[in-house]
């Protein structure tokens, strides 16, 4: 045989050896979408906790999850008087769920994020781009649908003290993930 042929003999044999020990024969693809609400604490000591609410969806292969979050809060107080601010953005975040056991899991993850802070008097919106930390528990509430405790952790260099986020999230479909099935 050519040179060509046995390469392509072992590629298609690794490819083979590397799709029988995959996760993917496991659990498989999963979507899930939902909602949740919470607070944000930018450590700032001139801004207030800020009630917040998300949308989110997710997709999940074996345990590993992306999942594309929007979030945007009320109007929060700072220490100057008759100004308010509001934070909106979106997360991109790459994570890891763990096994579910006696239907409860863990999650952590860290991800792209944009906030944007909103002041109500005359300054400009201040746009900030960083890395979120993640870390959750959860709950299965059903078959396709479950619950999580998340928190959010902020960093950026557009600003000097970081940014918290606890939230209640709320999701459906996605299917329980039990670890590997032989």
């Amino acid at each position: 045989m050519k040179l060509k042929h046995n390469l392509l003999l072992i590629a298609s044999a690794l490819f083979l050896l590397a799709s029988a020990n995959s996760h993917a024969g496991r659990q498989g693809v999963g979507f899930y979408y939902g909602v949740g609400g919470g607070a944000t604490y930018p450590q700032s000591k001139a801004l207030d906790v800020a009630a917040t609410g998300e949308i989110m969806v997710g997709f999940e292969e074996d345990g590993w999850n992306f999942e594309i979050i929007g979030f945007s809060t009320m109007n929060g107080g700072t220490s100057t008087n008759n100004v308010d601010y509001s934070v909106r953005g979106n997360q991109f975040a790459f994570g890891y769920r763990t096994i579910e056991r006696n239907n409860m899991y863990y999650k952590l993850g860290v991800g792209m994020s944009n906030m944007d802070f909103d002041f109500t008097s005359t300054s400009p919106t201040l746009l900030t781009s960083g890395t979120s930390y993640n870390l959750g528990i959860g709950w299965r509430m059903d078959r396709e649908e479950r619950m999580e405790v998340a928190y959010s952790y902020y960093s950026s260099d557009d600003l000097i003290d970081p940014v918290h986020m606890l939230t209640l999230r709320y999701l459906w479909g996605g299917n329980p993930y039990k670890g590997r099935s032989f």
